[in-house]
């Protein structure tokens, strides 16, 4: 009897560890949506941008091929100061 015991707890003190390692579902998800996004060519960087706090600046973008007429700009995310 105890020597089930202690196969049972030596089981479990090894596969705790690598079951706690897997990935979730919200994870994988996530995971999913970025190479998605990846083969649909977009990209990120850092820049040399700062914040004005330190924070290092952080963009995205499409490769826009050189033919293409569409204007480019440039959206700055802000942080939101409440009064």
């Amino acid at each position: 009897m105890w020597t089930l015991i202690m196969v049972v707890l030596v089981l479990a003190m090894a596969l705790g560890p690598i079951m706690l390692m897997r990935p979730s579902s919200g994870q994988k998800r996530t995971a999913q949506l970025r190479t998605h996004a990846q083969e649909l060519g977009l990209r990120i960087s850092a820049s040399t941008l700062t914040e004005s706090d330190g924070r290092q600046c952080w963009y995205y973008w499409v490769p826009i091929p050189e033919e293409s007429t569409l204007p480019t700009g440039t959206l700055a995310k802000k942080g939101y100061a409440h009064g």
